[in-house]
């Protein structure tokens, strides 16, 4: 299963230049060689947890040296401040690392686990520019719907319920400005006038629209959320009554006894993914490349869903999520069939140039993290 680390300690380190229209060129490996020794992480807390990373550290001789960043934001400084090897960077700045060129470009020939992975994280927007990639998947979670069972009656179906009255200093909502999607996604259904299409494509009208909707929604929200552990606080206490939730809190929550449901409406839900995103500056190329390969593989993917009670990106982690937890992989959406996948709109950088006959009239996210830090102050 692990023989290509064996392997990999023979080939050498070669460079290509592969020229893209519009962003630039870098060298790309197009073999691994030996490894150097050290792995240097910019990440989310618990991507790189003991439990899968110490076999890595193990067979490769590639010693982790971790940086937790606390949000986008701060992962986004970090990159332009410092050197890391990897990011695992989450769509809403994916794009501008790609754009601001403090990624490289990775060759997923050299990543077996990546032609397992189902078919809608091989190549997403929010890690790959014109069949370009500069990096892999890792994990992905949609925003569900959550309520209190008992005291959300009858119970809601839709994202209307967060923008509704009935649930007036109770509703729960997390701080990012990804929020403004949110609404729009609802828009798209409940205002079909305003025609919203991609979420994160909107022109100053619609942008204009989504965010008159948010400031209409700030009086009813109990709090903004930045942590997980305030939302499960707010559940516990009925301080909060419906949300914008991960699976992650309806599990603690569940399993802890509290009477809450969550699920994905009819009308879709945003979701976001986190990329391993390969530094430009990379010091440790191919111990990055070895950990590409590592947490690609089923057994990392399964391991790694169940400690952070995310979805895995390859479906032959389900078998294994089930033996070691039954149901684990349905909880986490990782067998979630197409019908379930086509309704979920996953996040991606807004930019100025958006969709398709090069248009420029969509707001950037610039425009959307100023206009958040209005809304929620």
């Amino acid at each position: 299963m692990r023989a290509w680390i064996v392997l990999a300690t023979c080939l050498g380190l070669v460079a290509l230049v592969v020229p893209v229209a519009g962003v630039g060129s870098a060298p790309v490996a197009d073999k691994i060689g030996k490894p150097e020794g050290k792995l240097v992480l910019l990440q989310w807390p618990g991507y790189s947890d003991p439990s899968f990373a110490a076999d890595f550290e193990r067979r490769t001789g590639c010693r982790i040296t971790r940086r937790n960043a606390r949000s986008s934001e701060d992962m986004l400084d970090l990159m332009r401040s410092g050197s890391y090897d990897l990011v695992s960077a989450s769509g809403d700045i994916s794009g501008e690392l790609i754009l601001q060129r403090l990624v490289q470009r990775v060759d997923v020939a050299l990543i077996p686990g990546w032609k397992r992975f189902a078919k809608w994280f091989r190549s997403p927007a929010y890690n790959t520019v014109n069949g370009v990639h500069y990096g892999i998947t890792a994990m992905w979670t949609p925003n569900e719907l959550m309520y209190n069972m008992r005291r959300a009656r009858p119970h809601p179906s839709s994202w209307r319920a967060v923008y509704n009255d009935r649930f007036a200093g109770k509703v729960s909502i997390p701080d990012n400005p990804m929020q403004i999607a949110d609404a729009a996604l609802y828009l798209r259904s409940a205002e079909p006038r305003l025609e919203i299409g991609d979420p994160y494509e909107l022109t100053p009208g619609q942008f204009d629209a989504a965010t008159a909707l948010l400031r209409r929604q700030k009086r009813l929200v109990g709090r903004y959320w930045q942590y997980a552990s305030e939302q499960i606080q707010d559940f516990r206490t009925t301080n909060a009554v419906v949300g914008s939730s991960w699976p992650y809190q309806a599990h603690v929550l569940v399993t802890s006894g509290s009477p809450v449901r969550a699920l994905v409406p009819a009308q879709g839900s945003t979701a976001w993914a986190d990329s391993w995103l390969l530094g430009a500056e990379a010091a440790h190329p191919n111990c990055a490349y070895l950990w590409l390969r590592h947490v690609s593989t089923p057994f990392v993917q399964a391991k790694q869903a169940l400690v952070l009670r995310e979805s895995p990106v390859t479906p032959a982690a389900c078998p294994l999520m089930n033996a070691a937890e039954k149901g684990s992989c349905a909880a986490y959406y990782g067998s979630s069939p197409p019908s379930v996948l086509r309704r979920l709109e996953f996040w991606k950088t807004p930019a100025r140039e958006c969709g398709r006959g090069g248009r420029t009239d969509c707001v950037p996210y610039s425009e959307w993290q100023r206009a958040w830090a209005t809304i929620r102050s």
